[in-house]
């Protein structure tokens, strides 16, 4: 009896254990449940990608926006909402329990396709799973609370991030080896090679993406990091911002605590008539006038390349730069957008024509062996002007998509004797400047025989002209493509391209 017994109790353990196991793999398993939709209009989005990071769970949402992942191990998760012409969206910290549906909706942002751009909601991951570089996006929001005018100084408080006169250095890489982009086009100065060739102001971004340890491949040669600026589009409402900042009351325009400095931002943007909200319209102007803090400035600046000097030259240093984007939303799905990025600076800083490269000597830009009178130094015009049009389209229910993009970057940079030309043609080198004994002269031992004066002041003082005239243009026209397709699971994603640039250069230096 007891042999039996113990057989019987044996097979009733294994039953029990058995039927428990299948039990526990039941309860085992959680399931994630929610629906996709536009944030602004709550249609529902399909073929949205719904993607657990890091892991192979995922699934793509259905005709109504609804979507359904099973089979999913307990344990957190952050859960990541994808789909073209709209911003990603990460839920992090998201708990999946075993026997139990847990229901996440995501709500997505319209937004134009240039680097990934993502919004998380939750902590931060210190990790990403995913992905080996480190990227930072920096949202419109963050920009217009802080006092940021630019690209350069956005980005220079990133961390790892160091701004120098030649450029942005990221993570100790040289400047030529960042990658600067506006709408997904490279708008790196083709003069200089580092540096962008043109000036966005912080009005006029919408986000700016910031990858730090280098891009990936479709990027070009950005082996120390890419900075992706996207252009506002055009509010459905019609919009006006300003601002006017400057550091005197027009009494002490040149004390001790004013540089005779104007700061200056106006935008607009909203919808384009007769268009029935389709296409939308952005556009603003910044203007910064100063003269900088040496204490010395010329009467005016002239530049050879503009006739209105006392317009577009009324202080010592002068940077303009307007933006216009113009968006047709041609249908859901299909976009067409263009902008033109123009940027105007007129100033007499050396650095501006100062090409960097692995032996270049770093120079002060102030001129100031012509500090007695800086209206015969050199004066610098750099002129720029970026234009791009994008279009974005879904190609058919497979889930693929198709993104075109052409830019054209005209860069042209004179250099001469504050407007004038090289030399008249009668006149030699009697204009050279030179450091001369004048009158007063002033004797050193007067009851000698042999008298020497006192020499000069050691800076140019007999009137002559600034020796540099240079004459350097550059246009680069750019055209890429890309395909994207992502597969019906939602896990797998696949994109291909090609980009082609042409570039054209006169440089004409005259010493």
């Amino acid at each position: 009896m007891s042999s039996i017994g113990k057989y019987f109790g044996t097979v009733l353990f294994l039953a029990t254990f058995l039927l428990s196991t299948n039990v526990l793999k039941g309860q085992g398993e959680g399931t994630l449940i929610g629906r996709v939709y536009d944030a602004e209009t709550k249609e529902a989005l399909p073929f949205a990608k719904v993607s657990l990071k890091g892991t192979y769970y995922g699934a793509l949402s259905d005709a109504d926006g609804n979507f359904k992942v099973s089979g999913i191990k307990p344990g957190d998760y952050s859960v990541v909402f994808f789909i073209d012409e709209y911003i990603s969206k990460v839920f992090t910290g998201i708990t999946i329990k075993g026997g139990q549906s847990t229901t996440i909706n995501g709500a997505l942002k319209s937004a134009s396709y240039t680097l990934e751009v993502t919004e998380i909601v939750g902590q931060a991951e210190l990790v990403d799973l995913e992905n080996g570089k480190s990227q930072t996006t920096l949202s419109e929001e963050y920009i217009a609370e802080s006092s940021y005018r630019n690209v350069e100084e956005i980005v220079a408080n990133q961390n790892g991030v160091n701004l120098t006169p030649d450029g942005v250095q990221i993570r100790g890489g040289r400047v030529y080896e960042t990658t600067y982009l506006v709408e997904g086009i490279s708008a790196r100065d083709p003069l200089a090679g580092t540096g962008s060739g043109v000036s966005v102001s912080a009005s006029s971004i919408a986000e700016l993406d910031l990858v730090t340890g280098g891009g990936d491949a479709e990027f070009g040669n950005g082996t120390a990091g890419v900075i992706n600026t996207r252009i506002k589009e055009g509010s459905k409402k019609f919009r006006v911002r300003g601002s006017w900042l400057r550091d005197n009351l027009g009494l002490n325009t040149h004390s001790a605590s004013a540089w005779n400095t104007d700061i200056a931002s106006l935008a607009l943007s909203g919808p384009i008539p007769f268009t029935k909200g389709k296409a939308t319209f952005f556009t603003s102007g910044d203007a910064s006038f100063s003269d900088t803090y040496f204490g010395v400035y010329a009467d005016q600046l002239h530049s050879s390349l503009f006739s209105n000097d006392s317009m577009w030259a009324p202080r010592q240093d002068n940077r303009w730069a307007n933006t216009i984007k113009l968006t047709w939303n041609i249908k859901p799905g299909m976009k067409l957008s263009v902008t033109n990025q123009h940027s105007l600076n007129i100033n007499q800083n050396s650095r501006t024509l100062q090409i960097v490269g692995n032996d270049a000597i770093l120079r002060p830009g102030f001129p100031y062996i012509y500090s007695l009178n800086l209206n015969n130094a050199n004066t610098y015009t750099h002129h720029s002007n970026l234009t791009i049009v994008n279009f974005k389209t879904v190609l058919d229910s497979s889930n693929w998509t198709l993104d075109v993009s052409a830019g054209r970057l005209f860069t042209a940079l004179q250099t001469d004797a504050n407007g004038r030309p090289f030399r008249e043609s009668t006149v030699d080198r009697i204009n050279d400047p030179a450091s001369i004994v004048a009158d007063p002269i002033d004797v050193a031992n007067p009851n000698d025989s042999v008298v020497y004066v006192f020499p000069g002041p050691g800076l140019y003082n007999n009137n002559g002209l600034g020796t540099l005239w240079h004459n350097h243009h550059a246009q680069e026209f750019t055209l890429r493509y890309k395909f994207s397709h992502q597969s019906k699971s939602g896990i797998h994603f696949l994109s291909l391209g090609q980009e082609h640039k042409e570039q054209e250069y006169q440089w004409i230096d005259v010493t």
